[in-house]
């Protein structure tokens, strides 16, 4: 699939350059992602009918929404931070044509 994307940039134009990344925690950027889901879906924690969905398993959305209701500001701004930093990085690599 990540080829497949790749093939449809370069045929729209676009120059697609290989980067090397400092080497962090990427995986600790779903937080955010988990924290998000939480957030957009409470109402389904606090009354209690997230037990509905039907897929309950410990990967599964209902108990991520549970689990992220855990996550402690603290690292979620350490997070949110690395996120800030991948960013840049990411940044410096983008260029836009106009």
């Amino acid at each position: 699939m990540d080829r497949a994307a790749l093939e449809v940039a370069k045929s729209l134009g676009i120059t697609v350059k290989p980067v090397t990344l400092e080497d962090l925690p990427y995986s600790t950027l779903m937080t955010v992602v988990y924290a998000e889901a939480a957030a957009a879906f409470e109402a389904l924690t606090l009354e209690n009918t997230d037990d509905t969905l039907r897929w309950q398993d410990d990967g599964a959305w209902p108990n991520i929404f549970r689990k992220a209701r855990f996550i402690s500001a603290v690292d979620l701004v350490q997070t949110d931070r690395l996120r800030c930093r991948v960013m840049q990085a990411l940044g410096a690599y983008i260029s836009i044509a106009h």
